[in-house]
């Protein structure tokens, strides 16, 4: 076989639809979320097989988006019209950002700005300040606006 379309490995773990998956570049974790409303972290084996899952999120609603921090490695969930920012090696929450009215489809992390970027479907794109230092904050900072 020449190994064009062959599978590599598998993650198992959700309990329901699979709507996400990223590598989160600064952990080297693979991280994914979905409707059975978590967010799962994963580690790939010494061999490059994906192993089991090393953390899981309880995120309360179905996962709309999902991206990393390209500079610290936070977890950035869309949550509905939220997006909820995760410290990468903890998962405790930092950041919760409000002001979409309705599901965020997309986020972006832009490092040489310092900011997260989201889209809507209420037809509106947002611009949120990145948390600069996860291990600091201590706690959860709340942002609304575009």
């Amino acid at each position: 076989s020449s190994g064009i379309n062959a599978e590599y490995g598998v993650l198992q773990g959700h309990e329901s639809e699979v709507s996400h998956v990223i590598w989160n570049d600064v952990l080297s974790l693979w991280v994914s979320g979905g409707d059975d409303c978590t967010v799962r972290t994963w580690e790939p084996t010494s061999s490059g097989y994906l192993d089991i899952t090393i953390n899981t999120i309880d995120t309360q609603c179905p996962v709309t988006a999902l991206a990393a921090d390209a500079v610290n490695g936070a977890i950035l969930v869309g949550l509905q019209d939220s997006v909820r920012v995760y410290e990468g090696e903890t998962l405790k929450p930092v950041q919760h950002h409000t002001g979409h009215t309705d599901s965020v489809r997309a986020i972006l992390h832009i490092p040489e700005r310092s900011h997260y970027i989201t889209t809507s479907w209420d037809g509106t794109i947002s611009i949120w300040n990145a948390t600069k230092n996860h291990h600091r904050n201590g706690g959860v900072g709340n942002s609304n606006g575009h």
